[in-house]
């Protein structure tokens, strides 16, 4: 048997880093019926997912069990989403730098997997990120974008591996549609919108512990409020031209990343207007689902994107770092994404709505290239058991 541990993003609340998991630990099980995982969860239960067979908890009172954990694994696999960066918070890569390293201390099989990096600004960011690629024995990253910030840091091999979330399978189709129908919004053509809160500081500690210290005294509510309106007005146009209904659709249900909170805002706005509802999803795979019963998605949220490009659902990105444009690189798609930054300075309302046109008109399928991303990154993951972190597999 072989013994992996995987250290990723926030699998228990956010269904992007959720689906990177799953997809993970599928592709794994695929080439070896009997690998034994371990991941840290406050959530998850061993059996939960497949060869899911030991549960870690999560923060600083699981930190030995983690340390003598790791000793024993064949693997260590550091991968789910954009740890390396810091345009959140500049501890953030300090933190994945000498969680890393200690992961390295214990254990000469670690692995950055698929990782998602950048942007990394700072000096500290590049000096920590040195630091986890000197401990790693290979690295690959999920797009070009995290390619260009993580290379420099490193003179070892940087693979192009493309987001394990391409994997993810969707729940069955009769799921989606009562989603949707919980949620209060008629059956037939629905437009998706998953957003994120923006805006708020952003220094050395990261949003959640500002909040938690009561440091973030509501910082950025003035450009939320113009986005929430803009955006809203948007929105109620869109489903009157398209006679759609409105699915509002957060993916990180914590309040401090605020999803829930902005998309209901978007729906109280609206309420009366338009068909619309908020949508009560629980897992990766349901979220998938409902994508292919959209029209268009709109999301600040990456993964939603991938998954919705992944059924054929047309998109458009309000993007807060290149991550976005990385992805719509890796799918050969024309980057139809507005940054949410131009909220501060400008209207960005009618490029959304030149986007949404020309996504709606496009007739190109794009769910061939990801299943081929989708199968490129399942080999990938897959390999990872059989070298064991040995030879170094050609780049993409």
């Amino acid at each position: 048997m072989t013994k992996v541990l995987i250290l990723g993003g926030d699998a228990d609340h956010n269904l992007g880093d959720a689906a990177i998991f799953e997809s993970m630990c599928y592709a794994l099980h695929g080439s070896d019926r009997n690998v034994e995982i371990t991941a840290v969860s406050d959530q998850r239960m061993p059996g939960s997912s497949p060869g899911l067979c030991e549960v870690l908890p999560a923060g600083p009172a699981g930190f030995w069990r983690l340390v003598g954990a790791a000793s024993l694994q064949d693997l260590v696999i550091i991968g789910g989403g954009g740890l390396f960066q810091d345009d959140d918070s500049r501890v953030k890569m300090p933190y994945w730098g000498l969680r890393t390293f200690l992961m390295g201390c214990v254990n000469a099989r670690v692995v950055g997997h698929a990782l998602g990096a950048g942007p990394l600004r700072h000096w500290e960011s590049r000096l920590f990120a040195r630091m986890a690629c000197n401990t790693m024995s290979k690295i690959s990253v999920r797009d070009r974008f995290a390619y260009d910030w993580l290379s420099p840091c490193t003179s070892k091999p940087v693979d192009l591996v493309p987001d394990p979330a391409f994997m993810l399978q969707p729940a069955p189709a009769q799921i989606a549609d009562g989603i949707i129908e919980d949620a209060g919004v008629p059956p037939g053509r629905v437009i998706g919108i998953a957003l994120r809160r923006w805006f708020h500081h952003r220094g050395f500690l990261p949003h959640k512990l500002r909040v938690r210290a009561g440091l973030d005294h509501n910082s950025g509510a003035a450009e939320m409020n113009r986005l929430t309106t803009e955006l809203s007005r948007l929105i109620e146009r869109l489903a009157r031209v398209h006679d759609c209904g409105v699915l509002m659709m957060p993916s990180y249900d914590l309040a401090h990343e605020g999803d829930t909170a902005t998309c209901r805002t978007i729906a109280d706005n609206l309420r009366g207007k338009v068909p619309i509802g908020v949508a009560t999803i629980r897992s990766a795979a349901e979220y998938k689902a409902v994508t292919g019963k959209l029209q268009l998605l709109i999301s600040s949220r990456m993964h939603p994107l991938i998954f919705a490009v992944s059924m054929g659902t047309p998109v458009v990105g309000l993007a807060y770092n290149g991550k976005f444009e990385g992805m719509f690189q890796m799918l050969g798609m024309p980057s139809r994404t507005v940054s949410l930054e131009e909220f501060r300075t400008g209207n960005p309302i009618d490029k959304i709505e030149q986007l949404t046109t020309e996504a709606l008109n496009d007739p190109t399928d794009f769910r061939q290239r990801a299943r081929i991303l989708a199968d490129i990154t399942s080999a990938r993951t897959a390999d990872m058991i059989g070298e064991r972190a040995g030879v170094t597999v050609a780049s993409m």
